[in-house]
């Protein structure tokens, strides 16, 4: 009889907690605060931007900037929202202009929207840039949440003179005269080296990549010889200017962007904004023609100006780069 008593006993207590035990909502974020501007820890006035610096703007995404459901937010201790929240409330993030930008994202992970600048400014002027990061909940967006980034794009700069033999600007780095220079090498990057000559106040810039853009990767694709492309972007090159390449193309057979055959790759080679490398002489050429002026050309005082490329997108081609598993393009010679 005792052990019946304990038992009922223990039910009854089992049930009266089951009864007592209240769950809290799930908080929802129903909509954006109003009169509340973006902010990030800094002058939204940027300044000068450096591609160089990867320069990324975090934006918190946190309580105090919505209205909710079951949640009131303290104003005095903004709570960082989840992944979940941002999920649940279809959180999205655009520009009202993207030109200088190479992404802008929202990284739930860690709460905030990432406002990624340019990695590379393709010419030797800088870019002015304004713009509105623009928030939005299932895609409604009131209209003073938002955040105006300002400031300049642009490549830092490096002087040269008459005696200066060499100079690394592969970084993007644009190059300055600060006299008039008959010859001056630059490394451009990837093991390529152009031979140019400036006049005074002469700016200039050149990048090399060896990365293929789709156009080259149909190349491949169709000659099995061809292994290897090396893109230049450019601008304010001089006529009659030269490339030569690192030892480690000396073995190949270069063809220029028309598949004309230009020699082998311990050669020097007029300038162009692009060749290919093949391991062995191609079965159909095209006929050489007389070498075209450089797309950018120039007298060292200029050139044309091309503007930044779109996100993804390979320097001097404007189209988006791809992956074949055939290729392995060189990378830091």
């Amino acid at each position: 009889m005792v052990k019946k008593v304990v038992a009922l006993a223990l039910a009854i207590v089992l049930t009266l907690g089951i009864a007592t035990t209240s769950f809290a909502a799930t908080p929802n974020i129903t909509g954006m605060a109003g009169g509340l501007t973006l902010g990030f820890s800094g002058d939204p006035h940027l300044g000068d931007v450096n591609p160089q610096d990867r320069h990324v703007v975090y934006i918190d995404l946190v309580d105090t900037m919505f209205t909710w459901e079951n949640h009131t937010p303290d104003a005095e201790n903004p709570q960082p929202l989840t992944s979940a929240q941002i999920r649940r409330a279809n959180i999205e993030v655009r520009a009202s202009n993207s030109r200088v930008l190479d992404g802008i994202t929202i990284n739930a992970s860690q709460s905030r929207v990432e406002v990624r600048f340019a990695r590379e400014l393709v010419g030797t002027r800088e870019v002015d840039f304004d713009f509105d990061v623009i928030l939005t909940v299932n895609r409604r967006q009131m209209r003073d949440q938002s955040l105006t980034l300002s400031g300049t794009l642009l490549n830092p700069e490096v002087e040269v003179f008459a005696d200066s033999e060499r100079e690394d600007i592969s970084r993007g780095e644009v190059a300055v005269a600060q006299e008039s220079i008959r010859t001056i090498t630059f490394e451009i990057g990837e093991g390529v080296s152009l031979i140019t000559r400036m006049s005074n106040n002469g700016r200039l810039y050149a990048v090399a990549t060896a990365t293929p853009d789709n156009r080259d990767e149909d190349l491949f694709r169709q000659h099995r010889e061809i292994n290897e492309v090396i893109n230049i972007a450019a601008t304010g090159v001089a006529s009659g200017s030269t490339v030569r390449f690192d030892r480690v193309y000396h073995n190949y057979f270069v063809y220029s962007a028309d598949g004309t055959f230009l020699g082998r790759g311990n050669e020097d080679f007029t300038f162009a904004n692009k060749f290919y490398f093949a391991t062995a002489r191609l079965a159909v050429e095209t006929t050489p023609t007389t070498p075209a002026e450089p797309t950018a050309p120039g007298t060292g005082t200029g050139g044309t100006e091309q503007t930044p490329p779109a996100t993804g997108s390979t320097p001097g081609t404007g189209a988006t780069g791809g992956n074949n598993a055939n290729h392995n393009p060189p990378t830091g010679r």
